[in-house]
């Protein structure tokens, strides 16, 4: 299932950049990520290593993700379990005097279970992809 939204954002693409490329940070903006912990050493850097702990609902699922794409003006992860594949890419592109901000989600269900609540999961995740751009905003305008 692929999911894709735009936002402009009120903030220089550097600002923006910031957020995405430290992995510390991705709880506070990403819906559903309850913590992030990165490899020893990791800075947000291609092919760096981290295990991501999501939780939405009753629903609890640990991802072991990389960094794909480090910027600066593309962010690229890959995150994985036994049950579900994400990838997220967003591209942000310079505009007026803010950001473009396209992001696209990808989600792969392992689980034959979740494959068939597929429906169902679909105006879940599309809310929470809506909701990372406007946590992204919030953060990116903040002082």
């Amino acid at each position: 299932m692929q999911l894709q939204a735009e936002k402009w954002i009120d903030a220089p693409p550097g600002a923006v950049a910031d957020l995405l490329c430290d992995l510390r940070r991705r709880p506070e903006w990403a819906v559903g990520s309850a913590r992030l912990e990165a490899a020893a050493g990791a800075t947000g850097a291609v092919g760096d290593r981290y295990t991501e702990h999501l939780s939405h609902d009753s629903i609890k699922i640990q991802l072991a993700g990389e960094v794909l794409e480090a910027g600066p003006e593309r962010f690229g992860w890959v995150g994985k379990s036994d049950s579900v594949h994400f990838d997220r890419t967003l591209l942000l592109t310079p505009e007026g005097r803010g950001t473009r901000v396209a992001a696209s989600y990808g989600v792969e269900f392992k689980s034959l279970a979740l494959a068939l609540m597929e429906k169902r999961i679909r105006p879940i995740l599309e809310s929470m992809l809506a909701s990372d751009l406007d946590a992204l905003e919030r953060l990116a305008k903040a002082p």
